[in-house]
């Protein structure tokens, strides 16, 4: 896929996010009918957009880059608001898979409520830790849940930095 190609064939409204396929002349007129003027794409089973272009399946957020930048990422996009289909040119940012993994939300079966902090019920004590590309950066114990609580945000913001989840 060139940038040319896709401003030929797709339009990206950078305040909304939202892509739009534009008339096309290599293409039969019963296309045109169907498609153009219309939104591209739809979401997929993960919750991102993605939109099919010559049989290959492209995440909207990625051909927005693409398509600002003119270049193709090379790391991983981030939606700053952790919401998957919320392609905004403001809410996309580059990051590793290790920044991007600081902005994932907490697992399905954390029981304390709060990423990163966890019953101990051998010791009898909340547990935080605190990891940057696959390496336990950061480890304590406490008594009281908000102590542990307050570690785990202030740890995050010194070792996350921007992609600190508060």
């Amino acid at each position: 896929m060139t940038l040319e190609k896709l401003e030929d064939i797709l339009y990206y409204d950078f305040k909304t996010g939202e892509w739009w396929w534009k008339e096309r002349f290599d293409v039969p007129k019963e296309w045109n009918t169907r498609w153009a003027h219309k939104k591209a794409g739809g979401i997929n089973s993960l919750g991102y957009h993605q939109i099919c272009i010559d049989g290959v399946i492209y995440l909207a957020h990625v051909l927005a880059w693409f398509y600002m930048t003119g270049t193709w990422p090379e790391n991983e996009i981030d939606h700053r608001n952790e919401t998957r289909n919320d392609n905004r040119w403001c809410n996309l940012r580059k990051a590793t898979k290790s920044q991007n993994m600081c902005n994932r939300g907490k697992q399905r079966n954390n029981k304390s409520g709060i990423k990163g902090v966890c019953w101990s019920s051998r010791d009898k004590k909340w547990i935080v830790t605190l990891n940057v590309n696959r390496k336990c950066v950061f480890r304590q114990t406490f008594n009281i849940f908000e102590d542990a609580v307050l570690a785990r945000e202030k740890a995050s913001i010194q070792f996350h930095k921007e992609f600190a989840k508060l």
